[in-house]
């Protein structure tokens, strides 16, 4: 007789709890990005990619990026040298990215990082940034999702435009410290629209 009150109070109890846990995990994280697929830049190549990023309540970001791309490098030890990293890889590039930065706008984002794992160590401890946009689901009929990215030396560093007759012209100097996926306008990426996959973009 006395199983019925037992029941209704642990439902009761179990709903309570419900409704107190979802505020919290929803407040748990911010904006999110996810996605995967593979596109071609005109020349049948598919570059695969696979990523997922989110910004935590402390406003710290965690995430990852895989990418591969079969094009060839090319040797770079043209003075035979034989310094380490600047041999060519036949194989292409591959390579995993340690997001430490994250910026959405609307359904476009830009995520950054510094390449934690690569097959070439030329590589290593560089920048990516990538930037992505997500135009639908991923089904049959809708727009194709689109993708860009982008490796830089060091943690800021950017080629400054002088006279052309000064012999240091165009060299590379560090102009900041920061450099992060705020560090460009979204809107000034030209995409590439995927050939397979899909990203979610979430704010």
């Amino acid at each position: 007789m006395n199983s019925r009150p037992r029941s209704s109070a642990l439902i009761l109890s179990l709903c309570a709890l419900l409704t107190c846990a979802s505020p919290a995990s929803a407040s748990a994280a911010g904006p999110s990005v996810a996605g995967s697929g593979s596109v071609s830049l005109g020349d049948r190549l598919q570059r695969r990619f696979e990523f997922d990023a989110v910004e935590h309540e402390d406003g710290s970001v965690s995430g990852y990026v895989t990418f591969s791309d079969p094009t060839e490098l090319p040797d770079q030890d043209v003075d035979g040298t034989g310094e380490p990293g600047m041999e060519g890889r036949p194989e292409g590039l591959e390579m995993t990215v340690a997001v430490d930065s994250l910026k959405v706008e609307g359904r476009r984002a830009a995520l950054s990082g510094l390449v934690s794992r690569t097959n070439h160590p030329r590589y290593a401890g560089l920048r990516v940034l990538l930037t992505v946009e997500d135009r639908g689901d991923g089904s049959k009929g809708a727009a194709p999702d689109r993708i860009t990215w982008g490796v830089y030396r060091g943690d800021a560093a950017e080629r400054m435009a002088s006279d052309a007759d000064n012999p240091d012209a165009g060299a590379v100097v560090v102009v900041e410290r920061v450099f992060d996926a705020a560090r460009f306008p979204l809107s000034s990426f030209t995409l590439a629209r995927l050939d397979e996959g899909d990203i979610r973009v979430s704010e």
